[in-house]
């Protein structure tokens, strides 16, 4: 719920424009949601064995050069492979090595 309330505070307008924006249809929902376990584990405490939810938008704050409106390159993803491949892009942003 925190990751998902973090994408939402960060990307206000995307969130709340289903016919301009690609943000909140399923298949870059899923991708988000397949992106955030890794996000999550980059915020467990190795000590304390909690999750740091302060982490959260230093991760997702990396998105915001993600072009999520319904005319961009997501315009065309469709399906479980276009979430996986979407997945791994934001993930890659979000956790770069």
């Amino acid at each position: 719920m925190n990751y998902f309330n973090t994408v939402k505070e960060t990307f206000f307008d995307d969130w709340n424009n289903y016919k301009g924006s690609r943000l909140i249809h399923i298949v870059c929902i899923d991708a988000l949601s397949m992106a955030g376990n890794h996000v999550l584990l980059k915020c467990v405490q190795e000590t304390k064995k909690q999750i740091d939810l302060n982490l959260l938008p230093r991760f997702i704050n990396r998105l915001t050069e993600m072009d999520w409106s319904t005319g961009g390159p997501l315009k065309y993803l469709k399906g479980l492979s276009g979430s996986k491949t979407l997945s791994n892009d934001l993930k890659a942003m979000m956790l770069p090595n």
